[in-house]
C-alpha cells in the first residue's frame, strides 16, 4: 500500500474494500491509484498476477494498457511534433511512401491521411485483423512481426471518405506508431522511449510480450480461460505493458498540462490539440452521460457540468480505465487482469465520484428518461419517412431505420411516437432524431435499459431493393463460416443468396452485401468490405474461413475434452442457429444434443 496523505481516505477505504472483494471473486489482480497534480495520493495491487497465485500483484506489476495506451501514443506524436520530427497535418505518405489504402469514395484517399486523421479516429481506416495475422483456419495463432502486422493493413478498403466521419479504428492508432518509426529512423519502442517514457521516469514499460512475461507481469484471463494474445505487436492499439505506477505518473503529466514535478516535457499549446475534442462531434457514446467527444487519443466528456478526460480499454483479458478531472484535480487510473464483468470500469466510476464528493460537489443524477408508459401521439407519415436511413456508432454498429406498415422501425423495434422527434418501443426506454440545418436526419439516440445512451449518426438513406439479375458463380462464396477473434471461442456467420443478392447471416442479423467491380469483392450499405479469396472472406481487415466439416469435430472434442473452448454455451448455440438456417436440420440436432449434454 502506498498512501502519500490523509486526503480522500473514505474513498480510499471504500476502494480497498472493494478491491478485496473482487479479486475473491473470479478477477485474479487488479491494481489501482489515485492521483492528483502534485502526487499519487494512494496506490495498491491486489490479487495475484496468474490464477495459480504466482505473485501478488503490487504497483510495480505490468498489464497490457489497452486502449488507454492510445493517449499514450498521442502524447508521443505531439511531443515529436514539438520536437520537429513530425508535424500533425503531413500525410502519412511523407514518411510511408508505399502505403496505399483503397476508398470506394475517391481516388488516391491514402495521400490524404495525416497523423490528425489517424489521432482522431477520422481516417476511415476499417477495423478488425490484416490476413496472414492472427488465427488459422484451425485456430492457431500466428504472431507477426509488427512490420508484417503494418505491411498487412496494404491495399484494404477504407470505411468511409477520409475526414469525413469518425470511426474508431485501433490499426489508425498503429499507422500512427510506424508513422513516427519511419520520422525518427528508430524503431519505435527505442524512440517513445528515449522521447517520452524516460524523460517522464516511467521505466516499467515492455514492448515484447515474451520479455514482459520473463518479469512481473500479469497474465489476462477471458472468465475462466487464459486469455490468447495474437496481436502483440499492436504498438498503438494497446498490447505493450506497463505498470499502475507509470500510469499513474501519465495521468499526472496530464492534469498538470505536460508538466511533471514543475518540468516542462510538452508545451501546453501542443497539449491543447489533443483536447479540442472538435474531431467526432458528438458521436461517441459518452461518460455519465449521452455524448462524448474525442480528441486526439482521448475521450472528452463532462458529469453534471464537469469536464472529463479518459479512456478506456480492454481486449485479450485485460482491462484499463483512466479518467481525470482537470478542473478539480483529481485522476483515476485502473489496471486489472479479467476482461469479463468490467472490472476496472466498476471501480473506476466508484472512485471517480467518491473523490468529487468528497471535493464537496454533490452529483445530480440524470432522472431515468423512459416513455414507454406516456401515450402515443399522431405523426405524419412523411415526417416519418423522413427519418429513414442508415445510421452508424464510430464503432461500426449500424442501424437501419425504414418506415413500413404504417410505422417507423429502428432495426426490429416498432416505435411508437410521443412527438414529432421523440419515440419508445418495448426495450428501448426512449428514441431521438435530431435534424440538421436543412431539415434531414442528423443523428439519434436512444437509451437502452441494460447498454444506456447510444448515439448514431445518419450515414445515408437505405439503398432501394431492386432485384438484380440472376447471378452464376456465387456457389463458391456461400456456406458456413468460421471466425476466430480472442482464440477463445468459435464465431459462426453465414453467407447465403436470396433474390439476387449475397447476404450475410450472422446472430445479430442480416446484411445484404453489394456487388463492385471486382467479383469478388463486395460491400455492405455502409461500407464494409467482404472479400472472396478461395475459401477464406475478409471482412474489413478480419480473416475467416469456409467451416466443412464442423459437427465432426466437435463431437470428437466432447468426447475426448469435453471442457475444450470450442465447445463454450454460445459457439454451441451460433452454430445450431446457422445450421438450422442453412436448413441442415440432423446437424443442428446434434449439436442442440451436445449443448444438453454438456450443459
Amino acid at each position: 500500500m502506498n498512501t502519500n496523505s490523509h486526503r480522500f481516505q473514505p474513498t480510499i477505504a471504500m476502494l480497498e474494500k472493494d478491491c478485496h472483494n473482487i479479486v475473491k471473486t473470479n478477477v485474479p489482480g487488479l491494481s489501482i491509484a489515485l492521483v492528483t497534480r502534485d502526487d499519487i495520493v494512494w496506490m495498491e495491487g491486489f490479487g495475484y498476477t496468474d490464477r495459480k497465485k504466482t505473485k501478488k500483484v503490487d504497483e510495480n506489476t505490468r498489464f497490457a494498457y489497452q486502449s488507454t495506451g492510445k493517449s499514450i501514443v498521442a502524447a508521443i506524436a505531439l511531443k515529436a511534433v514539438q520536437d520537429g520530427v513530425i508535424s500533425l497535418d503531413d500525410p502519412l505518405i511523407n514518411y510511408y511512401p508505399e502505403f496505399r489504402v483503397q476508398s470506394m469514395y475517391e481516388d488516391k484517399a491514402y495521400e490524404k491521411i495525416t497523423f490528425r486523421h489517424l489521432l482522431s479516429h477520422t481516417a476511415g481506416i476499417q477495423e478488425g485483423i490484416p490476413p496472414g495475422i492472427g488465427f488459422d483456419e484451425k485456430g492457431e495463432i500466428h504472431d507477426p512481426t509488427y512490420e508484417e502486422r503494418i505491411e498487412g493493413l496494404q491495399n484494404s478498403w477504407l470505411r468511409c471518405p477520409v475526414g469525413q466521419r469518425a470511426y474508431y479504428s485501433n490499426f489508425g492508432i498503429d499507422l500512427v506508431t510506424y508513422g513516427l518509426q519511419r520520422a525518427s529512423k528508430k524503431p519505435y519502442p527505442q524512440f517513445a522511449k528515449e522521447s517520452f517514457f524516460y524523460p517522464l521516469k516511467m521505466t516499467s514499460v515492455i514492448y515484447d510480450r515474451e520479455e514482459a512475461f520473463k518479469t512481473n507481469t500479469a497474465r489476462g484471463y477471458l472468465g475462466d480461460y487464459k486469455a490468447v494474445i495474437r496481436d502483440s505487436e499492436a504498438y498503438g492499439a494497446g498490447m505493450p505493458f506497463l505498470s499502475i505506477k507509470d500510469l499513474a505518473i501519465f495521468a499526472r503529466f496530464l492534469l498538470n498540462k505536460g508538466k511533471l514535478d514543475q518540468k516542462v516535457i510538452l508545451e501546453q499549446k501542443y497539449l491543447e490539440e489533443m483536447v479540442k475534442g472538435d474531431y467526432s462531434a458528438d458521436y461517441f457514446a459518452g461518460y455519465g452521460s449521452k455524448y462524448a467527444h474525442y480528441g486526439l487519443g482521448i475521450f472528452l466528456n463532462s458529469i453534471d457540468g464537469i469536464k472529463v478526460l479518459h479512456h478506456p480499454g480492454n481486449a485479450f483479458g485485460y482491462t484499463s480505465r483512466m479518467i481525470l478531472v482537470p478542473d478539480l484535480d483529481i485522476g483515476v487510473v485502473v489496471f486489472s487482469n479479467n476482461e469479463y464483468d468490467d472490472p476496472a470500469g466498476t471501480l473506476e466510476e466508484k472512485a471517480l465520484r467518491s473523490m468529487i464528493g468528497e471535493r464537496g460537489i454533490t452529483i445530480k443524477e440524470t432522472p431515468k428518461v423512459d416513455r414507454r408508459n406516456d401515450p402515443p401521439v399522431n405523426v405524419d407519415a412523411e415526417k416519418l419517412k423522413n427519418f429513414e436511413g442508415v445510421y452508424s456508432s464510430v464503432e461500426g454498429v449500424d442501424f437501419a431505420v425504414q418506415y413500413r406498415d404504417g410505422s417507423l422501425f429502428l432495426s426490429n423495434h416498432r416505435l411508437i411516437p410521443h412527438g414529432d422527434n421523440e419515440f419508445s418501443s418495448k426495450d428501448l426506454l426512449v428514441v431521438k432524431f435530431e435534424l440538421n440545418e436543412q431539415g434531414g436526419p442528423r443523428m439519434l439516440t436512444f437509451l437502452d435499459e441494460d447498454d444506456g445512451w447510444w448515439p448514431v449518426q445518419f450515414i445515408m438513406k437505405c439503398r432501394k431493393e431492386v432485384t438484380p439479375p440472376p447471378r452464376t458463380g456465387w456457389e463458391d462464396f456461400t456456406g458456413l463460416y468460421i471466425c476466430y477473434y480472442y482464440g477463445i471461442e468459435r464465431d459462426y456467420f453465414v453467407i447465403t443468396s436470396r433474390k439476387g443478392y449475397l447476404v450475410a447471416k450472422s446472430s445479430d442479423g442480416e446484411e445484404l452485401l453489394y456487388e463492385s467491380r471486382n467479383p469478388q469483392l463486395f460491400f455492405t450499405f455502409n461500407g464494409i468490405s467482404y472479400e472472396f479469396v478461395g475459401d477464406v472472406l475478409r471482412i474489413g481487415h478480419v480473416k475467416t474461413f469456409k467451416c466443412k466439416a464442423p459437427v465432426k469435430e466437435l463431437v470428437e472434442l466432447a468426447d475426448n475434452e469435453p471442457d475444450h473452448r470450442y465447445l463454450k454455451k454460445n459457439s454451441l448455440k451460433q452454430l445450431e442457429e446457422m445450421l438450422r438456417y442453412l436448413d441442415r436440420e440432423e446437424e443442428a440436432d446434434t449439436i442442440n444434443g451436445l449443448y444438453e449434454r454438456l450443459y
